[in-house]
């Protein structure tokens, strides 16, 4: 291995690619990407997004963890210790809401992705079923809003925004980035763990049990 292909992938192990430069330039760009869920054998990413009132956005940027998961979003019964039933329509009690909803059958049927209804319909969306899209009609002709696919959905930005100072709320979106290499760094420490800001970036050396696959030697 030359010097350039280990730089190149110790970079990509550091995950620098995604820690300089696309994390920084999210919701830069016309669509944003607000699902995502890319598995190959050397690298798991997931991305999810919620929509967080004004009055919590404090409390959810005191921790790195997610303050929402895929597969919350969906209306519950919740029964305190004084066997008090209360229903919520999102299945928590916090007042965070989803902006995708993963509907998933277990393997009966395929699973696919919803942008919630509030959103299409404070939009007027039409939902163009054969090319998955939602588009937006005026004077001007028709507009490519959201693209949704089983793997990953992009929002225009300029609609969200519309959405969130309406409903006061701010949207929050969750990186979990892992991936594993047969690269073992000689250079770096067996473990590292830092924390900045609202990125926990761990990395692990000699990593001998990987869910991935045996020979990797190291993980981020």
């Amino acid at each position: 291995m030359t010097t350039e292909q280990y730089n190149s992938q110790l970079a990509w192990l550091l995950q620098c690619d995604l820690r300089e430069k696309e994390i920084p330039a999210w919701g830069k760009e016309t669509l944003i990407t607000v699902y995502l869920n890319k598995k190959t054998k050397n690298e798991n990413l997931d991305i999810f997004s919620a929509l967080i009132p004004n009055s919590c956005i404090e409390t959810a940027l005191s921790s790195t963890s997610w303050d929402f998961l895929r597969r919350y979003g969906h209306p519950a019964c919740i029964q305190d210790g004084q066997k008090q039933v209360t229903y919520f329509r999102f299945g928590n009690s916090d007042k965070i809401e989803p902006f995708i909803i993963h509907r998933d059958f277990d393997d009966i049927r395929k699973s696919y992705n919803e942008i919630i209804e509030e959103f299409r319909h404070y939009h007027r969306l039409y939902h163009d079923f054969d090319k998955n899209e939602l588009l937006k009609f005026d004077d001007r002709g028709e507009t490519v809003v959201a693209k949704i696919e089983s793997d990953r959905v992009e929002v225009r930005l300029k609609e969200i925004r519309q959405f969130l100072a309406m409903k006061e709320m701010h949207l929050a979106i969750y990186f979990d980035s892992k991936r594993h290499s047969e690269l073992l760094p000689n250079e770096l420490p067996i473990s590292l763990d830092i924390q900045d800001d609202l990125t926990h970036y761990s990395f692990r050396a000699d990593y001998e049990n990987s869910s991935f696959k045996e020979n990797h030697k190291s993980f981020s």
